[in-house]
């Protein structure tokens, strides 16, 4: 079971890869770099609430879902307590929204993104994956994808279209998920009844979910403020480049959280080492060999443009992409391993504050040294990338330490 749910992240993953590699360059071409930097720019804000929505519950709510997943009745009690947890961040986070951006010149980008915070709210992928039912997401994602990507070839022809852009990108997502959440509660069964919204069990749910949700918040913090670092400091083509390649690099990132997520299930319910040890092996091994091949790759891509009078990258502006890329590549193996260690040992050993604190630390770390690289204007990309990287690096040496320390 593990190795068909890590195959179907895994096929989640590609289509989302797919995904950036096909639209950036024709977003930078028909958008061009201001217009299409400065969505990438409201999308990042965006981001930041819809992560607050999800607080943390594809982890937490994958837990629970998988120890009482025999249980009908236990699933639609935490199935609809979950959901009207988050209905209720998704109504704080628009307030929040609407009160930060009214006041700025152009709010109208951001109130068109809005349906993004209620994209993640009708998308229970905990539900999916702690029923082990990855099929599931996978077929939502790709329904959503290849619709988004065919309204932006046929709709976005110029910098105009900026509007048309932002509302194909939130609106469809959104509409896709909807009726992908209505289809799963009515073919599951899954009844609501009115005793499940008890508000100290609700309390009980954000409770438990907060440590998760802190850790995931500071991961996006180090995932997304490098966007307005770059923007700020350095230039809206660089944060094009940035963007695109810390999409590419949080997928192939993602075939291995992938895996993680498809043993996780497992750990929760057995405390097996031997087995953890050998997948963190596999990780291990394999995420280094996923750096070679990108470099080779890369590198074939250039020489074949040489040869062929033009280089593929161009659009990309290839000197700000082989730096960006050099830099990012690392971040492969550092995750994988970090998330292994957190996911498969300390949250089923019970470490949950353990694992955010290795992110709170790292983060701490990673914002004092943008805060210096800001302050001083240092608009150099490998120092602001070499800060990421460091960041990363700190977090999977503490886990690491913690986890022997448990064994």
């Amino acid at each position: 079971m593990i190795w068909k749910n890590f195959g179907y992240l895994s096929l989640f993953n590609l289509i989302t890869i797919a995904f950036p590699l096909l639209t950036y360059p024709y977003l930078t071409q028909y958008l061009g770099a201001d217009y299409f930097s400065k969505s990438i720019y409201i999308q990042t804000i965006i981001s930041y609430f819809t992560v607050f929505v999800g607080f943390g519950i594809n982890i937490s709510g994958t837990k629970i879902i998988a120890a009482h997943r025999n249980d009908k009745n236990e699933i639609d009690k935490i199935f609809w307590q979950f959901f009207v947890v988050k209905l209720f961040l998704a109504s704080i986070s628009t307030m929040l929204l609407v009160l930060v951006v009214i006041s700025f010149e152009d709010c109208f980008f951001y109130f068109l993104s809005f349906p993004l915070i209620y994209a993640e709210l009708f998308f229970p992928q905990w539900y999916y994956q702690g029923m082990e039912r990855m099929k599931n997401i996978t077929i939502i994602n790709l329904v959503s994808r290849v619709m988004v990507f065919l309204m932006i070839i046929f709709y976005v022809k110029g910098p105009s279209d900026v509007y048309v852009y932002l509302i194909i990108f939130s609106f469809i997502p959104f509409i896709v998920n909807f009726f992908s959440f209505s289809y799963l509660t009515f073919s599951d069964k899954i009844l609501f009844k009115k005793e499940y919204c008890k508000i100290s069990e609700l309390k009980g749910i954000i409770k438990y979910s907060l440590p998760i949700f802190c850790s995931t918040f500071l991961s996006v913090i180090k995932d997304r403020t490098n966007i307005i670092i770059i923007g700020a400091l350095i230039g809206a083509h660089q944060v094009i480049v940035y963007d695109f390649l810390i999409k590419v690099i949080n997928v192939i990132s993602g075939i291995y959280s992938s895996f993680t997520n498809a043993q996780f299930p497992y750990f929760v319910k057995n405390k097996d080492e031997e087995k953890y040890k050998k997948y963190t092996l596999y990780i291990l091994i394999s995420s280094l060999i996923m750096v070679l091949v990108s470099i080779i790759i890369i590198n074939i891509i250039k020489s074949i443009g040489t040869l062929a009078g033009i280089s593929i990258l161009n659009i990309l502006f290839f000197d700000e992409f082989n730096i960006i890329f050099y830099w990012l590549i690392w971040l492969v193996p550092l995750r994988a391993l970090s998330y292994q260690i957190g996911m498969c040992k300390l949250i089923p050993e019970g470490l949950e504050n353990k694992y955010t604190f290795t992110l709170l630390i790292s983060t701490i770390i990673y914002m004092a040294g943008n805060g210096i690289v800001y302050l001083l204007k240092v608009d150099n990309l490998n120092v602001i990338l070499f800060v990421l990287i460091l960041s990363v690096f700190f977090e999977v040496i503490y886990r690491l330490l913690v986890s022997k320390l448990k064994s």
